[in-house]
């Protein structure tokens, strides 16, 4: 059984269909310390693409109620790692969803002209 085992694995990464992602569970003080702002927000549009053609990418436009801590415009767009493109599908535990109509507690870093939770 082993051998199998290996041989699926050894089959599935020569392919490039074998990746990983991992996600860091951090606490509130290392989220404090890489946040350029803490903000309550209604999440007003997702849309997701593809910056390379492989990778999936969802960017939520969000429409800041509160800013808690930090500086953020009225209107920011926050770029998160996955989601859904056509036929293709990518999910990442740990990684938050943000689905339109919701409301937020979000700890942003500024990446350009976007967010990054």
């Amino acid at each position: 059984m082993k051998p199998l085992c290996f041989g699926a694995f050894l089959l599935l990464w020569g392919t490039g269909l074998a990746r990983a992602t991992i996600i860091a569970d951090w606490d509130t003080k290392t989220l404090l310390s890489n946040s350029d702002a803490i903000v309550q927000a209604r999440v007003i549009e997702e849309h997701a693409f593809s910056p390379d053609g492989k990778a999936i990418m969802t960017t939520s436009r969000l429409v800041v109620e509160k800013v808690i801590d930090g500086h953020a415009e009225r209107e920011i767009s926050v770029w998160l790692s996955g989601g859904r493109l056509g036929r293709r599908w990518v999910h990442i535990p740990g990684m938050p969803r943000l689905p339109v109509g919701a409301t937020v507690i979000a700890f942003v870093l500024r990446e350009g002209d976007h967010y990054r939770i």
